[in-house]
């Protein structure tokens, strides 16, 4: 039980890792054409 629960707890830290790259996505490269690829992957 203590062993899923870490699981479930670093899937949801990964989650917010993916939730801040594509914040900082949209904050900043949003605006360059040559994006090499697509953020929305981490979505």
């Amino acid at each position: 039980m203590v062993l899923i629960n870490l699981n479930i707890q670093i899937m949801f830290n990964r989650q917010l890792i993916f939730t801040k790259l594509y914040l900082f996505y949209h904050k900043t490269i949003k605006y360059n054409s040559k994006v090499p690829f697509s953020y929305d992957t981490f979505a």
